[in-house]
């Protein structure tokens, strides 16, 4: 299931719109509630996916473990956009994945 983000989020919800995704909490079918991406382009997915997302199947979603990763990655992407990597592809190679 997916819902609205709680009150708080905001400013993540904001960067999300600036990078073309929507920012929802993914519920899966057992466990707690996770921030999680919806939308997102085929480019960013993988570069959130390098930044710790998981594709969440039953949500369709990129889920996170936690709201600071998520706001950490949104703000490396929004840093980050626009600067492709050496090969081209605008996905940060594995040792620039992690923010710092």
């Amino acid at each position: 299931m997916i819902r609205r983000p709680r009150q708080g989020n905001e400013a993540s919800a904001q960067l999300a719109e600036r990078l073309g995704c929507t920012l929802v909490e993914a519920v899966p079918r057992h466990g707690h509630a996770r921030p999680a991406l919806v939308g997102c382009d085929p480019v960013l997915s993988q570069r959130m996916k390098a930044l710790g997302a998981r594709w969440d199947s039953f949500n369709h979603a990129l889920a996170f473990a936690g709201w600071p990763a998520l706001q950490a990655a949104l703000r490396y992407a929004l840093d980050q956009q626009g600067k492709p990597d050496a090969a081209g592809g605008g996905t940060p190679r594995a040792d620039e994945a992690r923010p710092g």
